[in-house]
């Protein structure tokens, strides 16, 4: 077999312009590439862009929230703290009649219940805000407890359930915590 070949001009001509054509296809792939790159860039910065002023106005949304719940809790807490003092002085010019006093009571406990949930209300934003403030005391946690289950006899015997708490085993414990928020925590699970 003779290892000589014959090429010809015209098939020259087509390996040339065919290699030429796989270079000008490979770049143009290329600046394709980069260009959709540069532009999915763009739109990812606009997006950026975009989310930051959202974030921006997120937080501003949720500063004047904050602002609007401190000040309208000042506005709600004022008056019902009125309500609980003139409950009172009611209270004292009624004690004679044993059914007005009951309903007396009755707008005092409703007073208190409102005055909680504005308080749950406060601490709840200022948690969210980060700006909920421990105060960390010493109490005595076989006190604690017959306190807080102190508040619930009288519901479970409404309710015919049997409430029994057996604090011996912690009646010299003394513990260090927020006994405001502990008081709420197990107020919250005792509802429940």
């Amino acid at each position: 077999i003779s290892s000589a070949v014959n090429i010809e001009q015209e098939t020259i001509a087509w390996a040339l312009t065919y290699k030429l054509s796989v270079i000008v296809m490979v770049l143009l792939g290329a600046l394709a590439t980069e260009w959709m790159y540069g532009h999915l860039l763009d739109e990812i910065d606009i997006k950026n862009k975009t989310l930051e002023e959202t974030q921006q106005k997120i937080l501003q949304a949720q500063a004047h929230k904050d602002e609007f719940i401190a000040s309208i809790g000042h506005e709600l807490r004022t008056p019902m703290n009125a309500i609980l003092g003139f409950n009172n002085l009611l209270r004292q010019e009624l004690a004679g009649n044993p059914d007005d006093v009951q309903a007396v009571d009755l707008i005092r406990k409703s007073t208190e219940q409102l005055l909680q949930l504005v308080n749950d209300i406060l601490d709840f934003s200022q948690l969210q805000a980060n700006r909920l403030q421990l105060v960390p005391h010493k109490f005595s946690l076989s006190q604690f407890a017959h306190e807080v289950f102190g508040k619930y006899q009288l519901l479970a015997q409404q309710k015919e359930l049997s409430l029994v708490i057996d604090a011996h085993s912690i009646h010299d414990v003394w513990v260090i915590g927020d006994k405001r928020r502990i008081l709420q925590a197990f107020q919250y699970l005792l509802d429940n």
